[in-house]
């Protein structure tokens, strides 16, 4: 069976008085947990005992009276009773040998006192994976001295732990590294869902008259295309219907589609198989009305045509490409024909086609109906009817001859069908889009509503003597909110709105740090411990330069190893801090050494 983190951190309450270091921890379980294993429990006791200094320092020199009071102490927060102290003084259990002695104190205590031990290993435990790399031996003792057999002790050690405000923690990073992974998880929420949102912003923009979605533009943040998008759902939701109730729509196309049938019973068999023409026309008329070019690829396409040296002699005859591209839609095949013969040697012509092919077809599609609308009821004077494809007029040949009463009503029915049916398929397009929107905006608020929170509890965070403040940086590339004080500062680099403030190649500041104070450049810059020279092209860094009385932190802005735009002097340090265009930014720390310096999990603390 496997060795648990739990024993061996009992082993380190139970023999030192502290919470276990992270490296110490992963070491012997390492060893305990191996294959075959290197060492045992009783192996680790005896090293306690025989060969850590810890050890000697608490228990060497007691005598045995001495040594039981200090472990009743250590592991049950009391004095031994008279009868206990006997027992292991010179009673049965005086025999028990020092490596075994804690584990028979373990093993043999009451309830109450089981209760305490099993509460300093669990705030052992949390302080242990709370700092990490960052433990301190006198913050690991005091983390569970007053831990006791209440919930109370150890809610107030928690805390304790949470705070950073023990020895060698730093104030409130736990809660700074819990807004940083709030906002690097919303980042990527964004970076997923960009695409899905781009694509409703394009949808909307081009199906509402007056749109929030115009506003966006390629600078514009997740949250204004989230905003956009719900505001213009809703607006093209009115503007597909003002009925509230697709089923009412859908009663209303069914009702109609029920008039059409009577109505298709009563024409004669002519009469029908034009009526069945009518319908094929009207289904293919939008389809390619879907399938029609943009304003703005024919604009494009346009430009392009006309500024194509080759096809220069060609569209003079047809005055200009725009003149040409409404004769190509409204021509016939042949007349169409005729002018890819006169374009061939254009070396533009085949864009300009591959466009205006769809606007003729839309416009073809158009005149069809327009046809067979005239073979179903001759009455009909299409010559008055048009329809415009991209700013081009559509018309059909007129045909005055009357038609019969049942197909003029059939006509007419089949308008109020076709209605029924286009605003019942706008509104459940509509539906759709205002639930895609919401469903954007509902799975966006929970990675926004854990930044909120998670900035919410860090601005509440509270610790006497100690200020913890988020620094800003200015369009000018200033760092902003240096405000050193007497009490332990901890300088981080803060949020608004979800937004972490930008370290950018402009960004300088200048400002003492203080015994006790830290600056938090966060986990995603690596320290390099060597020159300017020596960076890694994988992975964004930050140097401390020693500069005269001072050290500059450099931190590189992007990945990359070393730059020739960043002038540096004999000794190394930057010469043009805060300069734009090299790459990196330069925070001074004045009147403080690199010794004076610890760095851990991207932390710089003074500790001298």
């Amino acid at each position: 069976m496997a060795t648990t983190s739990q024993q061996v951190q009992e082993l380190y309450v139970a023999y030192l008085g502290r919470a276990a270091d992270k490296a110490g921890l992963d070491y012997w379980l390492n060893g305990l947990n191996a294959s075959p294993a290197t060492l045992t429990l009783d192996d680790l006791r005896v090293n306690f005992v025989s060969s850590q200094p810890e050890y000697a320092a608490i228990y060497g020199g007691l005598d045995r009276s001495a040594q039981v009071t200090k472990i009743y102490e250590n592991l049950f927060n009391r004095a031994p009773d008279a009868a206990g102290l006997t027992y292991w003084t010179t009673g049965a259990g005086s025999t028990v040998a020092a490596d075994q002695l804690l584990t028979a104190f373990i093993n043999g205590a009451a309830a109450a006192d089981s209760t305490v031990i099993s509460n300093k290993v669990f705030v052992a435990q949390t302080y242990t994976d709370t700092v990490g790399t960052n433990f301190n031996a006198e913050a690991a003792a005091s983390s569970i001295a007053d831990v006791d057999g209440t919930t109370a002790s150890v809610t107030a050690a928690l805390d304790a732990i949470s705070a950073g405000t023990l020895t060698g923690q730093v104030p409130g990073l736990a809660l700074i590294n819990a807004v940083d992974t709030a906002v690097a998880a919303q980042t990527t929420f964004e970076t997923a869902n960009t695409a899905t949102a781009d694509a409703l912003v394009a949808k909307l923009a081009a199906n509402v008259a007056v749109s929030d979605t115009d506003a966006i533009t390629a600078t514009s943040t997740y949250a204004d295309k989230i905003d956009a998008v719900v505001a213009d759902a809703a607006a093209f939701r009115l503007a597909a219907s003002t009925e509230a109730d697709t089923s009412v729509l859908a009663t209303r196309a069914a009702s109609a589609k029920t008039t059409l049938d009577a109505d298709f019973a009563a024409l004669t068999t002519a009469e029908k198989a034009a009526a069945n023409k009518l319908v094929a026309a009207v289904a293919a008329e939008a389809t390619a009305k879907t399938a029609a070019a943009t304003a703005v690829d024919k604009a494009a396409v346009e430009a392009g045509l006309g500024a194509d040296a080759t096809a220069a002699t060609a569209l003079a005859a047809h005055t200009d490409a725009t003149t040409l591209y409404a004769e190509y839609v409204t021509a016939t095949a042949a007349q169409r024909t005729a002018i890819d013969t006169e374009f061939k040697d254009s070396t533009y012509f085949a864009t300009f086609k591959a466009t205006v092919v769809k606007d003729a077809a839309y416009a073809d599609a158009i005149k069809a109906t327009l046809a067979a609308t005239d073979a179903l009821d001759t009455n009909v004077t299409t010559a008055t009817t048009t329809t415009t494809v991209n700013g081009i007029a559509i018309t059909g040949a007129a045909d005055n001859t009357a038609g019969s009463a049942a197909a003029q009503k059939y006509l007419t029915d089949l308008g109020t069908k076709t209605t029924a049916d286009t605003t019942l398929a706008a509104a459940q397009a509509a539906d759709a889009d205002v639930a895609a929107a919401k469903a954007l905006a509902d799975a966006y608020k929970v990675p926004t509503d854990a930044v909120t929170a998670a900035e919410t509890a860090l601005g509440n965070f509270n610790a006497t003597g100690v200020n913890v403040v988020g620094l800003t940086v200015s369009n000018a590339g200033v760092i902003g909110g240096l405000t050193p004080t007497a009490n332990k500062d901890v300088f981080y680099f803060g949020t608004v709105n979800g937004e972490k403030a930008a370290v950018t190649d402009a960004t300088d500041a200048s400002f003492a740090l203080g015994n006790g104070d830290s600056l938090v450049l966060g986990t995603a810059l690596a320290h390099n411990t060597g020159a300017l020279s020596t960076g890694n092209n994988n992975v964004s860094e930050f140097f401390l330069i020693q500069n005269g009385a001072d050290v500059q932190v450099v931190l590189e802005t992007s990945a990359f190893g070393s730059s020739a735009a960043v002038t540096t002097a004999a000794t190394g340090a930057v010469t043009t801090p805060g300069a734009t265009g090299d790459g990196v930014a330069v925070i001074t720390l004045t009147g403080v050494t690199v010794a004076d310096l610890t760095v851990a999990n991207g932390v710089i603390s003074h500790v001298a």
